[in-house]
C-alpha cells in the first residue's frame, strides 16, 4: 500500500468541505424556500388587494362626485321652479292690477266722451277706445277665465261708444229740428237703458277681478 501523502489529505478535506458547503447550500434552500415563497405570495396579494382599494376608492370618488352634481342640479332646478313661481305670480299681480286701473279708465273714458257726443262735438285729443283696447289684449293673454265677466262689459261699452259716434255722424248732417229731435231721443234712451247695463257689466268684471286677486293670495308660495 502507498503511504498517504499531504496531498491526499488536502483532496479529502476539499471533497468533504464541498460536499459539506452543498449540503448547507440545499438545506437552507429547503428551509428558506416555503418562506420566500409565502413572502412574495403574501406580497403580490397584498399588493393586489391594494390595487383593488385604489380602484374601489377611486369608484366612490366618481359616485361621490356624480351624487354631487345631481345634487346641485336639483337644487339649482328647484330655486328656479320657485324664482319662476314667484315671478310668474309678481306679474300675474300686476296684470290685474293693471286690468282693474284699465277697467276704470276705459269707463271714465266713456263718460267723458259719452256728453260730448251727444251733443255732435268730436274731440280728436280723446278716443274712449283707449283703455278698452288694453283690456281687449290683456284679459285674454293672462286671465282667460276673466274673459267670461270681460265679454259683456266689452260688449256694451263698444254699443255706448258706437251710439255716440252715431250722434256725432248723425248731429253733423242733420238739417232739419225733427232730425235733432230724433237724435236727442236716441240719446236719452241711451242714458237710460244702455248706461246702467254698462255699469252693470262695470261692476260684475271688477268683482270677478276682486275674486281673481283673492286666488292670487291664497298661490302666493311659502
Amino acid at each position: 500500500m502507498a503511504p498517504i501523502t499531504l496531498d491526499d489529505i488536502r483532496m479529502v478535506v476539499e471533497q468533504a468541505t464541498w460536499s459539506s458547503s452543498r449540503a448547507y447550500l440545499l438545506l437552507a434552500l429547503a428551509i428558506a424556500g416555503p418562506a420566500f415563497g409565502a413572502f412574495i405570495g403574501a406580497y403580490f396579494k397584498k399588493k393586489g388587494e391594494t390595487a383593488a382599494l385604489k380602484s374601489d376608492l377611486a369608484e366612490i370618488k366618481s359616485q361621490l362626485a356624480e351624487t354631487t352634481k345631481v345634487a346641485e342640479e336639483v337644487k339649482t332646478s328647484i330655486g328656479f321652479a320657485d324664482w319662476h313661481a314667484r315671478e310668474s305670480l309678481a306679474l300675474r299681480r300686476a296684470k290685474l292690477q293693471e286690468i282693474s286701473e284699465k277697467l276704470s279708465a276705459s269707463h271714465r273714458e266713456i263718460k267723458t266722451f259719452w256728453p260730448k257726443a251727444a251733443a255732435g262735438v268730436i274731440d280728436e285729443r280723446q278716443t274712449p277706445y283707449a283703455a278698452l283696447d288694453s283690456l281687449e289684449a290683456l284679459v285674454p293673454l293672462y286671465f282667460p277665465r276673466l274673459i267670461e265677466s270681460f265679454g259683456p262689459y266689452s260688449i256694451q261699452a263698444s254699443n255706448v261708444i258706437a251710439i255716440g259716434y252715431r250722434m256725432i255722424s248723425g248731429k253733423s248732417v242733420a238739417t232739419t229740428r225733427e232730425e235733432l229731435d230724433r237724435l236727442n231721443m236716441e240719446a236719452a234712451r241711451c242714458l237710460e237703458f244702455e248706461f246702467p247695463i254698462l255699469a252693470t257689466a262695470a261692476h260684475d268684471l271688477k268683482n270677478a277681478i276682486r275674486r281673481e286677486m283673492s286666488g292670487l293670495v291664497t298661490e302666493s308660495p311659502a
